[in-house]
């Protein structure tokens, strides 16, 4: 028996609705036999033994449909979901910074507060709140639902939005009693801001998608459907993938549920060559 061989025991391994077996034998990443201890436990002498103690075993899980490279993106950056006061969001950002030392006049980007949660506060952060984490960095922090977005003042200064800024079809900045922007952006409207994000590069985008695979196969999730790839990125994007496969360090296998918004984009797409599962 080699020894690239694993054997889960005394476990729960699921089969299909009502079946279970007591354990598993993996030999170089293959299932090779399931049955129960008595079966099984004499055919791996020389492999790596581990009790499940009774818990569970299932298969690797699939999800239908995400967004696996924004899922990285949100990873790399604040994390504000659960976050239940507005001074649990300045703390939070204070501390990304802190950990993290962005270079004075960089982009700060964050996501997942829901101002509905607050203890404190009841009300969206705005730029007098988040101009507490920083006035050095421009920092920039999406709603839960990604529709609405809060700025700092260094980020209106950045993006050049004052009062005199016409508003956007299909969106809307809040102004405050001084009559000025408050940072509060809405729907098209957090494009006016969300600009000042630099694209990711090849390598970025390369830490960004490992990073969110390593988060997948940390939930046990072995396979996904994902919407990444569209007509301003694609190549960049396929090629960040393909070189994760190349290089063995893919951890989940992606196929690309791609969104292009006009026929041209989808004819030039599918001239290219480019594959859509990895």
């Amino acid at each position: 028996m080699e020894n690239n061989t694993m054997l889960l025991y005394n476990g729960k391994i699921y089969l299909e609705k009502g079946r279970y077996a007591q354990a598993l034998l993996v030999q170089n990443g293959v299932i090779a036999a399931v049955g129960t201890n008595e079966e099984i436990l004499p055919l791996a002498a020389d492999a790596q033994q581990i009790d499940r103690g009774g818990k569970t075993v299932i298969p690797g899980l699939i999800d239908s449909h995400m967004h696996l490279y924004n899922v990285g993106k949100t990873l790399l950056a604040i994390q504000l979901y659960g976050s239940t006061s507005m001074q649990e969001v300045i703390d939070r950002s204070r501390a990304f910074i802190e950990k993290h030392q962005p270079a004075p006049g960089s982009i700060v980007v964050g996501r997942g507060w829901n101002h509905d949660y607050f203890t404190d506060e009841k009300r969206m952060p705005n730029r007098f709140d988040l101009d507490k984490v920083s006035t050095d960095h421009a920092i920039i922090i999406t709603r839960t639902c990604g529709h609405m977005l809060s700025c700092n003042t260094k980020a209106l200064e950045l993006a050049g939005i004052t009062a005199e800024t016409a508003q956007i079809e299909g969106g809307e900045f809040e102004l405050g009693s001084d009559g000025q922007p408050n940072g509060i952006f809405k729907e098209h409207a957090m494009d006016m801001i969300l600009k000042l994000v630099a694209a990711p590069d090849f390598a970025k985008s390369r830490e960004i998608i490992k990073t969110a695979m390593a988060h997948a196969s940390s939930h046990g999730i072995t396979s996904v459907q994902t919407n990444d790839m569209y007509e301003d990125n694609y190549q960049l994007v396929w090629n960040a993938y393909q070189s994760l496969v190349d290089d063995g360090t893919a951890t989940v296998r992606a196929y690309q549920q791609c969104g292009f918004s006009t026929v041209e984009g989808y004819e030039k797409f599918m001239a290219s060559g480019f594959r859509t599962g990895f």
